[in-house]
């Protein structure tokens, strides 16, 4: 068959449209998430085009469907079976890779190695799911293989999400919660994924094996048997790599972090906040410049990298998750960085833990000389009223009264392991 005639009665050229539609009616704005990480609006965008592997195993199904009808696998042929099969396989997944591509391409997704990572397992699935479309047209006619290609891979992405056993999720390559800044996908995430994925692919070539020998009871349950089998250790082996995880399927992220030096303070950022360093050092050294003169003891560095040693009193570690738009925010960062408690990753720690953070917090605010937009007050900073107006009794007293209290506090904290 020609090329064109083949573009032309094809059901993936067809669906075109629709995986278009899918996946900007999911896209949701999300152009500008993920602050730039190229892994975290990777997987943001694998998640809608994901919605589009039902539309490659339906254009998939309706090839096998058109294969079925004319007994093609089963005639004498000088062409092998994945000849044969190469481009009705690829004129069904064609479009939505095309699509993904774009999109991914787009959004910068393209731009490092664990990005691309996910961007390769997104294509893989709408292709092995269009396979696996194939394979069903060629075995079952168009009024059953049509809704089942097409409901099998959105259900498999949509409901293992909805359920309690949290990990689940993982081995569908929907990692739409991945990553914060400091954070990177767990390789056992994705070798899950690329196990499940293997499983289905084994069983589509199983099936269309079958289908392409002489009908024969023993052929019939030996294809059966292979494609559950193929199945059930897709699942059975993806489970046991990421059977470990919760809801979300991360590890901390080891890399090289910037640091900007100012006259007080040096700032390290992820490559993410590369281009705000140099404001939020210059407005840290002015809140730092005001606190040292209560005689409060301040960090010479600020960092987002992911092994600072808790405790330390010259390293403060900032949240890398955190944005740094305003004055507002890098004033807050540095403010509960500076208020960090050690044991507050246990799960019970002292009760006056939260209570001398806040106090120490809003003094610090407050002190900080930093001209804020907006209002001043404790609901803005997220502060106990209780807090603010222990800060302001304390703001009343002489500098070097105001050093000791805040000082104890900061000391308290540290030492809370």
């Amino acid at each position: 068959m020609r090329w064109l005639t083949r573009v032309r009665v094809s059901a993936g050229v067809w669906l075109t449209p629709f995986v278009v539609l899918i996946v900007i009616a999911n896209l949701g704005g999300q152009e500008g998430s993920g602050e730039g990480y190229p892994l975290a609006v990777a997987t943001r965008d694998s998640f809608n085009i994901l919605m589009a592997t039902g539309l490659c195993a339906l254009a998939g199904a309706w090839e096998g469907s058109r294969l079925r009808r004319a007994d093609v696998l089963t005639w004498p042929n000088r062409r092998s079976v994945p000849r044969i099969l190469a481009a009705p396989w690829l004129i069904s997944v064609i479009s939505a890779t095309g699509v993904a591509v774009i999109v991914f391409a787009r959004h910068g997704a393209l731009a490092s190695g664990d990005s691309l990572v996910v961007v390769a397992t997104t294509v893989l699935s709408l292709w092995v799911w269009g396979l696996a479309g194939i394979a069903v047209g060629l075995w079952f006619p168009p009024a059953v293989a049509l809704p089942v290609s097409f409901a099998v891979p959105v259900l498999w992405l949509i409901l293992p999400p909805a359920s309690s056993v949290l990990w689940v999720r993982h081995l569908t390559g929907d990692w739409f919660d991945c990553c914060q800044v400091d954070q990177t996908l767990a390789p056992a995430a994705v070798t899950g994924t690329l196990t499940v994925l293997a499983g289905v692919l084994v069983a589509a070539v199983f099936a269309i094996w079958g289908r392409s020998r002489p009908v024969r009871r023993s052929v019939r349950l030996l294809t059966g048997l292979g494609v559950a089998a193929a199945l059930t250790a897709g699942v059975v082996l993806g489970s046991l790599q990421v059977d470990r995880f919760g809801a979300y399927p991360v590890v901390p992220r080891r890399v090289s972090v910037t640091c900007t030096t100012g006259k007080l303070v040096a700032v390290c950022v992820l490559p993410e906040h590369d281009g705000q360093a140099r404001h939020v050092v210059s407005l840290a050294d002015t809140a730092i410049s005001r606190w040292q003169g209560y005689g409060v003891r301040t960090p010479s560095t600020l960092t987002e990298a992911t092994d600072v040693r808790p405790g330390s009193r010259d390293l403060a570690a900032l949240v890398a998750s955190a944005t740094y738009d305003t004055d507002f925010d890098i004033l807050t960062q540095v403010s509960q960085a500076l208020t960090v408690a050690p044991c507050q990753a246990r799960d019970e720690s002292p009760a006056d833990i939260v209570q001398r953070q806040e106090r120490a917090q809003a003094w610090m605010v407050r002190t900080a000389g930093v001209h804020i937009d907006g209002r001043m007050d404790a609901a803005r900073f997220g502060l106990d009223p209780e807090a603010w107006n222990w800060a302001t009794s304390l703001m009343a007293k002489p500098k070097a009264q105001q050093g000791r209290a805040v000082n104890a506090d900061l000391d308290y904290l540290a030492a809370c392991r």
